[in-house]
């Protein structure tokens, strides 16, 4: 009786198979699930499907939410990268600011010794037709005869960027054609090196301007109409190569839409 219980209790402790044991049965087990699908027509398939499945669901599970964890990792990193280069190009155009800022007060105190001011007298009018209801790139505004408006006078869209000029004069009104008509030509200043050229319109705002292909020209530039002081007409968006004729040409776009420009600046005789 005393062997009986011991042959089939051992010494009362758990069964726990070894590591030799334990890897024959996954082993056993692996080969088992590839033998069920491997063979589509093996009675035990459904069997082995049943019994797999949790198996397979683990295996999607940390699969998937590896890639998850590398996908966010990606993107934290990308959006670390996209943001230090967004500060450094922040960085760049305070720097530029700043510069131009100085020039600027330098000009200004230049211009000052010699009895010239950046202050212009203007007339500020209202608008009352635009393009898409007044001919193509055209302006009426309030102000004719009666304002003292004269014909080919200035007309800006602030007091740094040039509109175009004014075309017909009435009583109370008057036609104001912008720079940007097709056709239309005007001196112009482009790049840093300040190149004297034509900017000729294009409509809807739109510009090209013509350079030596030695130019430096970039996109970004701006083309400056001169004068006293200088007024800006636009800045270049694309710039394409004619080999045949050793020309760069700009495409230029002015920075205000004239179909919803509200109010101008017209000069005021001297």
């Amino acid at each position: 009786m005393s062997f009986l219980r011991k042959t089939n209790l051992g010494s009362g402790r758990r069964f726990r198979p070894g590591p030799k044991r334990l890897f024959g049965i996954v082993a056993a087990f692996l080969i088992v699930v590839a033998m069920s699908a491997t063979f589509s027509a093996t009675p035990f398939k459904d069997l082995f499907t049943l019994i797999a499945r949790p198996f397979w669901f683990v295996q999607e599970y940390v699969t998937g939410t590896a890639d998850s964890a590398l996908t966010n990792i990606r993107s934290k990193t990308d959006l670390l990268n996209e943001n230090a280069q967004l500060n450094q190009k922040v960085q760049e155009q305070a720097a530029a600011i700043l510069l131009n800022q100085a020039l600027q007060a330098e000009n200004d105190e230049l211009k000052a010794a010699f009895g010239r001011t950046n202050h212009r007298s203007a007339l500020l009018v209202a608008t009352l037709s635009a393009p898409g209801v007044s001919a193509y790139d055209t302006l009426i505004i309030d102000a004719g005869t009666n304002l003292g408006v004269k014909q080919n006078a200035q007309v800006y869209f602030s007091s740094t960027t040039a509109a175009g000029y004014v075309a017909e004069v009435y009583a109370s009104t008057a036609l104001v054609q912008l720079y940007s008509h097709p056709n239309e030509e005007i001196a112009v200043q482009a790049g840093e090196r300040r190149f004297f050229t034509k900017a000729t319109g294009q409509g809807g705002g739109n510009f090209i301007v013509k350079l030596p292909h030695d130019s430096g020209i970039k996109e970004g530039d701006l083309i400056m109409v001169p004068g006293s002081p200088t007024l800006v007409l636009g800045s270049v968006g694309t710039i394409e190569t004619d080999v045949a004729k050793s020309l760069e040409i700009a495409r230029v776009r002015s920075p205000h839409n004239a179909s919803q420009t509200h109010f101008l600046y017209v000069q005021r005789p001297q």
